[in-house]
């Protein structure tokens, strides 16, 4: 069922795409069409580096990719529509993208450091790192959001039941429940000299 899933959300990011590029809305053109498929394939793809399969199993790597799946799905929805009718969709939104990139990125840092033959960091190292990022991405999106308002004249940084400080506190909020998560989570399973399997 995921094998035939992911290919189809997929296809789903590219047709929001387009339709982002036929209502000239390249706000959401570049997101669906270009970065959400590029980001799903190249992660798909990681499973063929050798040192992946070492530190991960299969179950997890499918975990990670229901994740991208269920990201993608709830984003398109409200990026098309119910945003602009005052529906809070970025709230579980917020959780589950904060919970995927920390995961994510967990498992792709120590990979850099495998690539370029350098030692990798400890597990102390990584959660820490990965918290760090998070937070720096969390509050640039923010940032994005403001800055892709005044270039393409779009109103992502509002909220139509809300004030915009209530939004912000909420949505950082969000992005601290998804990372605890995501810090808990891989905390749990992710093994301190990353030379056996993460379950």
């Amino acid at each position: 069922m995921l094998h035939k899933l992911f290919p189809l959300t997929i296809i789903l990011s590219v047709a929001g795409g387009i339709f982002g590029l036929i209502t000239n809305q390249m706000v959401i053109f570049i997101p669906y069409a270009l970065i959400n498929p590029s980001l799903m394939i190249a992660f798909a793809s990681l499973r063929k580096i050798k040192f992946i399969e070492n530190i991960t199993l299969p179950s997890w790597q499918e975990k990670i990719k229901l994740l991208g799946i269920i990201t993608v799905l709830i984003n398109l929805p409200g990026s098309l529509y119910l945003h602009r009718i005052g529906i809070q969709y970025d709230i579980p939104l917020h959780i589950a993208n904060s919970f995927l990139v920390f995961l994510a990125f967990a498992l792709i840092y120590p990979i850099i450091f495998y690539a370029t033959k350098q030692r990798i960091p400890s597990k102390k190292t990584i959660l820490l790192t990965a918290i760090i990022a998070i937070a720096i991405g969390g509050l640039a999106f923010e940032g994005f959001q403001k800055l892709t308002d005044i270039i393409f004249g779009t109103h992502l940084f509002f909220d139509a039941v809300q004030s915009i400080s209530e939004d912000f506190k909420t949505d950082l909020l969000m992005d601290l429940i998804g990372t605890a998560a995501g810090y808990l989570y891989i905390k749990r399973r992710m093994p301190e000299n990353l030379t056996t399997p993460l379950s």
